[in-house]
């Protein structure tokens, strides 16, 4: 039998076989952030070129992950660099395996790396250009994460914070926050609301156990497990993250964001390039509604949002307060598109 992994926080409960019992805290995981060593090096020492490279096009993405950094270029993993110094290095292939191991201990293990981080972006582009990857749910996380990196204070409805948010044992597509209710300008992000975003792209299941029912049931579970103790650490680590972010350039310096609100958090289903009017999609809406509601979940936290294409030119997809709509207005608004 395979035992659960403890944690010294959280030492890890007797699983049951009833899912409303289910310990969330046999999945905890390392917080997602840099060494003191690793930043250094990226903002001002021998990793800052690196970080310059992925400021350059807005379809490279850095992020954060526990003491190592990834680099994405349109939501396609292309490498991570972990280590104190020397520091360590994994490209990956293809086929999402690791196809290389190497250290960068100089200025010129540096260029070279910077110049295999360029082919293997130009590779993703080739193939997300001509096929149908080009619906593929991490292009159109990477873009919305593009569209939303706190550009605009003073209008802008969200802050992507972070992509494939690890929920328990779900991953969601990315954790982001909202601006405080009512609060106008910057200051809106003072303390923002937190919110999660899944992608939902032609060829996805919408049914069975990878559909939305499901999602509702964990997603509710995750909030409520341990009176709220997962969405507090879920707060408390995105808050540093982005204070880092903030430290690296990744994230506008005049962001003021002093904590999050650790209030229920909010689930938005983002329908890219797929019809939400299509008759599938009529059962599994109504049924998403339904188990949040079961859970006693406040609805008003869920809600949808509907991109018909991603953009190729890097700019990414600003998603707005006025895009998201509650399940009554995203009801009304699929007729309209029927």
């Amino acid at each position: 039998m395979r035992r659960a992994r403890t944690n010294e926080r959280y030492p890890v409960a007797k699983k049951t076989s009833a899912k409303r019992a289910f310990d969330w805290r046999t999945y905890s995981k390392p917080a997602r952030h840099l060494t003191d060593a690793q930043e250094e090096a990226f903002v001002s020492g021998r990793l800052a070129g690196i970080l310059q490279w992925t400021h350059e096009d807005p379809r490279t993405r850095f992020e954060i992950r526990a003491r190592q950094a990834g680099l994405y270029h349109r939501g396609v993993s292309l490498a991570r660099i972990g280590g104190e110094g020397p520091f360590s290095v994994e490209i990956d292939g293809t086929d999402g395996t690791v196809a290389d191991r190497h250290e960068v201990a100089g200025d010129q293990d540096v260029l070279r790396l910077i110049e295999r981080l360029s082919s293997e972006s130009a590779r993703v582009d080739a193939a997300i250009g001509g096929g149908s990857e080009t619906r593929h749910r991490r292009s159109f996380a990477a873009a919305i994460a593009a569209g939303n990196c706190g550009s605009d204070l003073a209008s802008d409805g969200l802050i992507a914070l972070d992509t494939d948010y690890a929920l328990g044992r779900r991953k969601l597509d990315l954790a982001v926050v909202l601006r405080s209710e009512g609060v106008a300008g910057p200051g809106g992000f003072a303390n923002p609301e937190l919110a999660f975003i899944d992608v939902r792209v032609p060829g996805q299941t919408l049914t069975g156990q990878g559909g939305l029912a499901p999602l509702a049931e964990d997603f509710a579970d995750y909030a409520k497990a341990l009176s709220g103790e997962h969405v507090r650490r879920s707060c408390e680590e995105l808050a540093a993250l982005a204070a880092q972010k903030v430290r690296l350039g990744l994230l506008p310096g005049d962001l003021d964001l002093r904590s999050i609100s650790e209030g229920l958090p909010h689930l938005v289903i983002a329908f890219a390039e797929r019809d939400p009017s299509a008759q599938e999609s009529t059962a599994p809406l109504v049924e998403i509604h339904e188990r949040l509601s079961a859970r006693h979940y406040p609805t008003t936290r869920l809600h949808f949002v509907h991109f018909t294409l991603v953009p190729e030119s890097g700019d990414g997809l600003a998603v707005g307060e006025d895009d998201l709509m509650d399940y009554r207005a995203f009801k009304a608004y699929r007729a309209t598109l029927g």
